[in-house]
């Protein structure tokens, strides 16, 4: 049995986009756990300086099928700093969100992350807000 051409797409996909990432030399390395035990769905991602900023977001507390959807305000930034030619990651808790919010837009900018839309348990939000890291 012959397997259609396109079952063939995305691994071609996946092997070109590995190779396309070894050529340019793109180093990947895990980090650590978000502070959050459950994780978020939807947060708003970017990179503001040499800080990763994850805010918002929304799960499902334990027992996940008998509870609602809990949306976070929480803002947590992954701080990266190099000592010793060694580089350790920290998470440290940012200020919160004007309002629980997640699954918006967002894109990470000079001046900090850009983030659009969203929703929480009521409603949909059309507003944009910009989040941004400052060390000091």
């Amino acid at each position: 049995m012959r397997c259609p051409r396109r079952a063939w797409l995305p691994m071609a996909a996946v092997l070109l986009f590995s190779g396309v990432c070894a050529a340019v030399g793109l180093q990947w390395e895990e980090l650590p756990p978000l502070p959050d035990p459950e994780g978020v769905a939807g947060p708003f991602v970017g990179v503001h300086g040499d800080a990763l900023i994850v805010a918002g977001g929304a799960n499902f507390p334990e027992p996940r099928w008998e509870t609602q959807k809990v949306f976070h305000d929480r803002v947590h930034v992954l701080l990266r700093e190099t000592a010793g030619g060694k580089t350790a990651y920290r998470w440290v808790e940012g200020p919160p969100l004007a309002r629980p919010l997640a699954y918006g837009a967002c894109a990470s900018t000079p001046r900090g992350v850009v983030c659009a839309g969203g929703n929480d348990a009521g409603q949909v939000h059309a507003d944009a807000f910009l989040v941004a890291w400052d060390a000091a």
